[in-house]
C-alpha cells in the first residue's frame, strides 16, 4: 500500500479517541511498539515488546540492560501518543522534544553529554546546519535539476527563468566536491530532514488538491511573516548582496554616467553590468555595493537624477 492510499485509509477511519485508535489497533500496539523500536535496536524482540507491553515487565530476560530501557521508554511514549491524540494537543516542536526525552531515558549517549546536549533537546549543531544550509542547497540543486530534465528542446525554461527562479537557486552553483562531503558527514541529519521537508511538500499538494484556501493562504502568509522576522545581519555562511537596479537608457557612456554620479557621491561599487531577464525584459543595470547603507544612499541619489530605481 502507497503512502497516500494509507493516509486516505486512516482519514476515512473517522477516529475521534484513544480508544478508538487502540480499537483500529485491533490488539496490534505491541506490534507497533516492537517495529517502532526495532529501526533503532536490532536487538529488541517482539516477546520481550509483548511482555512489557501487557505486564510492564519481563521475566528471565537475558538481553542487554539497554535494550529493556528502551523498550519501556518505547511503551511510555506510545501512551503518551494516545494521551496527546485525546487531549487534541497540536504536533509542536514542544511535543516532539517530549517524546524524544521519553524515548532516551536511560539510554543518552554520554558523549553527547558533553557536546552540551540533552535528553528531549535536538542535535543542535547538525541539525540547525542541516535545516538552514544543507536542505537548502539540496532544494536548490534538486530544482534545477528538476527544470533541466523537464525543459522543452529549445531550452525554454531556462531562457525564460526570471530573477526570482535564479535568487532561489544560487547556491546550487556552489561546489559539488564539497558538498558530496557534507552530506555524507551529516547523512543521518539529513535524512531526517527531507523526511519531514517531504512530509510538508506532501502536505502543501494535499490542500492544493482539496482546494482548501484557508489553508493555502496561511501556508504563504506565515511563510511571509517569520521570512520578515529574520534580521538582516544573520551570522550564515551565505552573504547578503546589497544590490540596486536602475533602468538606463541603451546608449554610449550610459553606464559611465552613473558610475561618476556615485562616485562622486564618495560610494564604492562592488560590481555593476546589465542584465535580462523575464522580470526586467528590456534590461537593466545592476549595481552592487558593499554595505546596506551605501545601496540605500545609492537608490536616493539615482531617483534625485530622474531614474527609476528598483531596490532588492
Amino acid at each position: 500500500m502507497l503512502y497516500d492510499e494509507i493516509i486516505a485509509s486512516w482519514h476515512e477511519k473517522k477516529i475521534r479517541t484513544a480508544a478508538d485508535i487502540a480499537l483500529e489497533m485491533n490488539g496490534n500496539g505491541a506490534s507497533f511498539i516492537y517495529h517502532s523500536a526495532k529501526i533503532e535496536n536490532d536487538s529488541i524482540t517482539y516477546h520481550d515488546t509483548r511482555e512489557i507491553f501487557d505486564h510492564g515487565g519481563v521475566t528471565s530476560y537475558t538481553g542487554d540492560v539497554r535494550s529493556l530501557f528502551e523498550i519501556q521508554n518505547s511503551v511510555a511514549a506510545y501512551y503518551r501518543m494516545l494521551d496527546a491524540f485525546e487531549k487534541r494537543e497540536p504536533m509542536s516542536e514542544a511535543l516532539i522534544c517530549e517524546f524524544q526525552g521519553l524515548l532516551t531515558q536511560g539510554t543518552y549517549d554520554p558523549l553527547r553529554y558533553q557536546k552540551g546536549e540533552r535528553p528531549g533537546t535536538y542535535k543542535q549543531h547538525d541539525y540547525v546546519t542541516g535545516t538552514i544550509s544543507h536542505l537548502p542547497h539540496i532544494i536548490a540543486s534538486s530544482l534545477v535539476n528538476f527544470v533541466r530534465d523537464m525543459d522543452t528542446s529549445d531550452e525554454l525554461m531556462k531562457n525564460l527563468a526570471a530573477g526570482g527562479f535564479k535568487d532561489i537557486t544560487r547556491i546550487a552553483s556552489s561546489s559539488p566536491t564539497m558538498w558530496q562531503h557534507i552530506c555524507l558527514k551529516n547523512k543521518e541529519n539529513i535524512s531526517q530532514i527531507l523526511d519531514a521537508y517531504i512530509h510538508l511538500l506532501r502536505h502543501a499538494r494535499d490542500m492544493i488538491e482539496q482546494e482548501d484556501e484557508q489553508g493555502i493562504y496561511d501556508m504563504f502568509d506565515t511563510s511571509r511573516n517569520y521570512r520578515n522576522s529574520i534580521p538582516v545581519s544573520s551570522a550564515g555562511p551565505i552573504k547578503k548582496a546589497y544590490e540596486v537596479y536602475c533602468d538606463i537608457i541603451d546608449e554610449t557612456g550610459g553606464i559611465a554616467a552613473i558610475a561618476t554620479i556615485l562616485a562622486s557621491n564618495s560610494l564604492n561599487l562592488k560590481n555593476i553590468g546589465i542584465i535580462h531577464n523575464r522580470e526586467f525584459e528590456e534590461g537593466v543595470l545592476r549595481i552592487e555595493f558593499y554595505d546596506e547603507t551605501s545601496s540605500k544612499k545609492a537608490a536616493e541619489i539615482l531617483q534625485k537624477f530622474r531614474y527609476i530605481v528598483y531596490e532588492r
